[in-house]
């Protein structure tokens, strides 16, 4: 086989290649922004950020009390007293509360279609009248986990000091959805929970 025979079939396999490069890019539909929730629909998502909180919180102190230890170590070998290591409470712990927080919007990613369905349904829609497009409760799915994400870092420090109250005077969900963020007005975060 000759150097320049193999020359050439290099040449169109790498001319192949970049006419596939080309076409894939081509047909390629670009990434579209997210867009805001709508007014209209964030009182039920708040709704349902606060139901994922709570049983995120509910999950993770499962967890901790069949498996984990119910204290983490705390501070570092740099310590003058090493060899006595330190542990806190891991309930009610800045640790616990993470582990709580972090999967709650990419869990509700996928809610997009109850969020659209209960919507309808408020609306005055009958259930069998419903008929969603695939790519609009995929839009309200990441619409949803944008407003979760806004959600929780805008109050992350206050959530995390309700969550872990002994005694709380209001409930997480109206203590969020209408008293903090005023996202819900009283009657319809009352008709949203009867729905829940």
């Amino acid at each position: 086989v000759s150097t320049q025979s193999t020359g050439v079939a290099l040449a169109m396999v790498r001319l192949i290649l970049l006419v596939a490069l080309v076409s894939a890019v081509a047909l390629a539909e670009p990434s579209k922004p997210v867009q805001p929730l709508p007014r209209s629909l964030r009182c039920r998502a708040c709704s349902l950020v606060v139901t994922e909180v709570m049983e995120s919180l509910d999950r993770t102190a499962t967890e901790a009390k069949e498996g984990k230890d119910s204290s983490i170590l705390v501070g570092g070998r740099m310590q003058a007293n090493a060899r006595n290591p330190r542990k806190r409470e891991y309930y009610g712990s800045e640790v616990m509360a993470m582990e709580v927080l972090e999967p709650v919007c990419d869990n509700l990613r996928g809610e997009g279609k109850a969020l659209l369905e209960a919507a309808a349904r408020d609306a005055g829609k009958a259930s069998d009248e419903i008929t969603i497009a695939s790519k609009d409760k995929r839009d309200a799915g990441r619409s949803l986990e944008s407003y979760c994400n806004g959600l929780l870092e805008e109050y992350e420090e206050e959530i995390k000091d309700k969550m872990f109250e002994k005694a709380p005077q209001t409930p997480l969900p109206r203590w969020l959805c209408v008293e903090t963020t005023g996202t819900c007005k009283p009657e319809m975060f009352q008709q949203i929970h009867q729905d829940l």
